[in-house]
């Protein structure tokens, strides 16, 4: 048995020959799109021809050709002359950028930055290139050019376009996602794989992928901004006189832009409706090869790596501010699977259905539920099929193979350099940094990462009131003052402590959650966020119609704000009580505690004005949209709007210069907030001049400047919440112990528990 065979898992016997033969279905609509694309690319070559023969006819038929030379010479005649040959200028000229506008778009491409991938070579990696030749070879792919690895959890043929590659096609190339790797098997890697492949083969229609070359390069033409609105933008900013083409020119521009992108949008949802057919398709030839389990295990297991990966390399990034950057990062994706577990209270949570009984197999089971539509589809795949729709495609006919539970990376060698040489990859993406030589050995980053757990790691009776909350703690200052004057006596300390969190806190956090979402669900809808399905909206169990919107916003938004003040209310009965015990303990004990809710109260202020300073910049664009013709007006609001964003940014620097972080894991007590939040993020440059364009990087430092910003306070954040968390049942904890006589219920015990978290 040679290599490629010892690392290739068998296919599936009695698979029917035309089991991967596209479906009717999925004929008609290919054949649509492509009528509809053929048409919409006829139109435009059509308008390219039109502009070329204006040039021509004009540049043909001079002005000499109008005016009567036998005229008196005279000032009037010479100034009509004088317009004449003008506009004659203006019309070739206004012409020639239509052309160009046009015509640019038949070489506009897509070229995609692979720098931060890393490249395989078949003589590095000949287990690799054996198995994906047989593959190819499986299911009558062609091979690709080149094979890449990244670091993210995905697999994908990508290549380089441009509307040429009608008639040349583009070499492809396939990218290989490490995260992905790192969470399957052999078998199943076969099939993601295959699934891939099974897009560009000779099954699926080889013109397949030109319907998404031609709906991606036609996008790009009506949507894109490139050098020449900005050259149209500029002229428009001179001399009337002198501009008055560009400004007509740019009018032309903007009504073709609107037509063609009627069209291109209908064209879009016919490609919405192929899509579908096509995953259908290539998840059949990855059946065919690999058996009908495969795929379906790697879809559960896909959503579960990704949440993984997300949150290592976000420990990652913490690591990396305080210097230590890992040799492995995807050894932290792994050590992340249990932590993820524990946080989502479900330790089955990536793990595929088995059957439970001797005798049964994969068809017996079903592991997606078809009642939770789209959910644990990664964003990316946001555009497929419902997993569980794919599941029922999968095992229509149900093909049994052998179980190969050898990992993913046994089909690759020296796996220890691809892992550190795709730390460096991603280091260089995420910090613009080269450290070859500045890496540490993976376990010691993850005891920094398991340190950072501990704290921002809460337990599950806690997830409800405080994930993702900002603490009621704008009358701090209040509370300490009423705490030194509490009537609370010890019983009625020991009987909301025994109780804390009660489930009517529980209760009135989800109720709070609940009415976000409800009031986040009608914004959208107001906004054309979102689309209804119908004429009406079924809201609390009551058929709604879009008049209706705004008053239901007003409600909800009103029982949103009384939630937030009983919920505040609460939050102040949690400080109230266990700062008296803690006090009753020791009172440097309570002290301590203060000190951290003061601390916690700065802290979650500009974590939320940070946050709302990104979400007002990220708005402002995505509100005016990709058109780079604002008017004067909006274009001055968003001038304001970033310099304000810069302002408040600096602002809050200044700050945190004085504030001092209370003993957290990883942190020395007494660093400042503002060293651990701001070194090294800001780059702001000078504010923007009333006048003149707004630069591209400008805007790019700010945006990463408010990101990054926003991610230090998000974790100082949670370690703080954490670190109060565990102070205070620690304090609990020795106060019950330290009073264990059960204690009369006393009848004033809840004067300072509000309702909804009381006792009794």
């Amino acid at each position: 048995m040679n290599a490629s065979e010892e690392f290739y898992p068998p296919a599936p016997l009695g698979v029917p020959e035309d089991f991967t033969k596209p479906s009717k279905a999925y004929i008609w609509r290919v054949t649509f799109l492509l009528l509809g694309l053929v048409g919409f690319l006829i139109l435009y070559l059509a308008l390219i021809a039109l502009t070329a023969y204006g040039i021509y006819f004009l540049v043909t038929h001079p002005p000499t050709d109008f005016i009567d030379n036998n005229a008196p010479r005279n000032r009037s005649n010479n100034r009509n002359e004088a317009a004449i040959y003008g506009v004659w200028i203006g019309a070739i000229v206004c012409l020639g950028l239509l052309f160009i506008f046009f015509f640019k778009g038949l070489f506009k491409g897509n070229k995609p930055d692979w720098s931060h991938f890393l490249e395989l070579k078949r003589t590095d990696q000949p287990r690799l290139f054996a198995f994906i030749d047989k593959l190819c070879e499986e299911t009558q792919a062609p091979r690709p050019t080149k094979v890449f690895l990244s670091h993210d959890v995905n697999a994908a043929v990508i290549y380089n376009t441009s509307l040429l590659n009608l008639i040349i096609p583009p070499q492809k190339h396939l990218l290989i996602g490490a995260g992905l790797v790192e969470s399957i098997n052999l078998r199943e890697f076969k099939a993601v794989l295959a699934h891939e492949f099974g897009h560009f083969s000779q099954k699926s229609l080889a013109f397949g992928n030109y319907v998404y070359l031609v709906n991606k390069i036609l996008g790009d033409m009506i949507y894109a901004r490139d050098g020449f609105d900005r050259f149209l933008v500029n002229w428009s900013g001179w001399d009337l006189r002198i501009s008055f083409p560009a400004w007509g020119l740019r009018g032309i521009v903007w009504v073709l832009r609107k037509g063609l992108g009627g069209v291109y949008k209908g064209l879009n949802l016919l490609d919405l409706s192929l899509s579908r057919q096509m995953e259908f398709n290539a998840d059949d030839v990855a059946v065919s090869v690999a058996g009908s389990d495969a795929i379906v295990e790697v879809l559960c297991k896909i959503s579960f790596a990704d949440q993984c990966q997300n949150m290592a390399l976000g420990m990652v990034m913490n690591a990396a501010d305080h210097g230590m950057y890992t040799k492995d990062i995807h050894h932290h994706q792994t050590q992340m699977v249990s932590h993820v577990r524990k946080v989502r209270n479900d330790e089955n949570l990536g793990v595929p259905t088995k059957p439970k009984e001797n005798g049964h197999t994969g068809k017996d089971v079903r592991v997606f539920d078809p009642a939770k539509g789209n959910h644990g589809i990664p964003q990316m795949w946001l555009s497929h099929p419902p997993n569980h729709e794919r599941e029922q495609n999968a095992k229509r006919i149900y093909f049994a193979v052998a179980e190969d539970t050898r990992p993913a990376w046994s089909i690759l060698e020296n796996t220890d350099r691809l892992k550190r040489d795709l730390s460096l990859k991603f280091y260089k993406l995420a910090l613009g940094k080269d450290l070859q030589s500045d890496l540490v050995d993976a376990k010691e980053v993850q005891e920094f990462i398991d340190r950072e757990l501990i704290e921002q790691t809460y337990d599950s009776k806690y997830e409800a009131i405080y994930y993702n909350r900002w603490v009621g703690l704008d009358k701090l200052e209040e509370w300490e003052t009423e705490a030194e004057s509490s009537p609370l006596t010890s019983e009625a300390i020991r009987a909301f402590l025994e109780k804390y969190p009660s489930e009517q806190f529980k209760n009135l956090a989800k109720t709070s959650w609940d009415l976000l979402a409800e009031s986040d669900l009608l914004v959208g809808l107001i906004s054309k966020k979102y689309q209804l399905n119908g004429k009406t909206l079924t809201f609390r169990g009551v058929d709604r119609k879009p008049v209706e919107f705004k008053t239901l916003l007003e409600q909800v938004n009103k029982e949103y704000g009384e939630a937030q003040e009983t919920l505040a209310s609460s939050d102040r009965a949690v400080f109230l009580n266990h700062f008296l015990a803690a006090k009753e303990l020791d009172p440097a004990r309570a002290e301590e505690l203060r000190d951290r809710y003061r601390f916690h109260a700065k802290l979650q202020g500009w974590a939320s004005q940070c946050i709302g300073l990104k979400n007002a910049v990220d708005g402002a664009f995505q509100s005016m949209g990709s058109d780079s013709q604002l008017s004067p007006e909006n274009f001055q609001h968003l001038k304001d709007l970033l310099n304000g964003s810069r302002s408040a940014l600096l602002d809050m620097r200044e700050a945190t210069t004085t504030v001092n972080c209370p003993r957290l894991s990883n942190i020395e007590p007494g660093t400042t907030l503002q060293s651990l939040v701001f070194d090294g993020v800001l780059d702001l440059g000078a504010p923007l001049s009333t006048s003149g364009s707004i630069p591209g990087p400008w805007v790019g430092n700010l945006y990463k400047s408010l990101e990054k910003a926003e991610n230090r306070l998000r974790r100082i954040h949670y370690k703080s919440l954490g670190s109060i968390l565990i102070f205070q049942e620690s304090t609990s904890r020795d106060y019950l112990a330290k009073t264990s006589n059960p204690p009369a219920q006393n009848p004033d015990s809840t004067a300072l528990v509000p309702e909804g978290t009381s006792p009794a």
